[in-house]
C-alpha cells in the first residue's frame, strides 16, 4: 500500500494513460498495489513512520553534499534495521532471520527462495 504520490500512481487528470511505471513493477514481481484515500494519510500509518525513522536516522541528523553520501547512509542504517535489531513480535528473530525461516518452513510463499534476494550486512 502505498500513498497517491506521482512515483506510484498517475495524477487524476491523468488516470486513462498507459499504466504508471510502478504499477508495472509490481505486475510484473505479482505484487498487489494498493493506494490510500486521498486525503487520508493515517491510513498509511506504517509506510509514514518509516519514513520518519529514515528521516530522523540521515537527513535530520546529518546534511550531505552528495547523494552518495545519503545513500551509504541509508544501505547502513537498513543494514542494522535487517539484520542487526531483534523483534519481540517475530519472537525475537531479526526480521532477516525471521524471513529465512519462513522460507525453509513455507517455500511455496516464495517465489525465489528468501536467501537468493537477500544483501548481507557489510562486515
Amino acid at each position: 500500500m502505498t500513498d497517491n504520490g506521482i512515483q506510484f500512481t498517475h495524477r487524476l487528470q491523468d488516470r486513462y494513460t498507459r499504466r504508471h511505471p510502478f504499477q508495472g513493477v509490481c505486475v510484473a514481481h505479482g505484487i498487489e498495489h494498493r493506494l490510500t484515500q486521498v486525503g487520508h494519510r493515517w491510513t498509511n500509518g506504517q509506510a509514514e513512520g518509516m519514513n520518519e525513522l529514515l528521516k530522523t536516522a540521515t537527513v535530520k541528523r546529518y546534511n550531505y553534499a552528495r547523494d552518495e553520501g545519503l545513500k551509504e547512509d541509508l544501505h547502513r542504517f537498513m543494514m542494522a534495521y535487517n539484520h542487526a535489531k531483534r523483534v519481540k513480535g517475530l519472537k525475537g528473530l531479526t526480521r532477516y532471520e525471521y524471513i529465512l525461516a519462513t522460507g525453509e518452513k513455507e517455500p511455496e510463499r516464495f517465489i525465489i527462495h528468501p536467501i537468493h534476494c537477500t544483501v548481507e550486512p557489510d562486515t
